[in-house]
């Protein structure tokens, strides 16, 4: 559109272009008919999140000493419904068992967090989260264990 303008064609007031967007093409829309809802677990099972925490993105985010500050260890993060129900406290600990490992973790509570699901997050070496399953398993579900208060 504005290949043809040249400054001459500016003048005092400027220029003003018409633009016809493009045709935008139809909203595609996915079939989730198909999809099964996870399986029921009993009042101790868990469906296990892994993801990054922050910004800490694996071995040399941890060298920033800002994101330490944010979040320096492994924690398992549970919904405030889940944790009501089992009586579980913030910084309580717990251990995950899993099919391969188990992992014993400070609890932190978050409202955002669905129930029936424990997050951990994957950037930090003193979790190894990875070991609780063996590789390429994708359900994965863990047996959460409350502990004792802050330790």
């Amino acid at each position: 559109a504005f290949s043809s303008v040249d400054y001459g064609q500016l003048g005092r007031d400027g220029l003003r272009l018409s633009y016809q967007a493009p045709e935008q093409p139809e909203a595609k829309t996915t079939d989730l008919s198909g999809l099964k809802a996870l399986p029921a677990l009993s009042d101790f099972e868990f469906h296990l999140v892994t993801e990054n925490m922050l910004y800490h993105s694996g071995s040399m985010t941890r060298a920033a000493s800002v994101l330490n500050q944010l979040c320096n260890t492994g924690h398992a993060t549970l919904s405030l419904k889940d944790a009501q129900r089992l009586g579980i406290s913030e910084n309580q600990t717990v251990t995950l068992s899993g099919k391969t490992g188990t992992l014993t973790l400070p609890v932190k509570l978050a409202k955002y967090q669905a129930p029936g699901t424990v997050m951990v997050p994957v950037n930090f070496t003193d979790t190894p989260v990875g070991s609780l399953f063996p590789k390429g398993t994708t359900h994965r579900v863990v047996t959460l264990k409350p502990g004792e208060m802050g330790k």
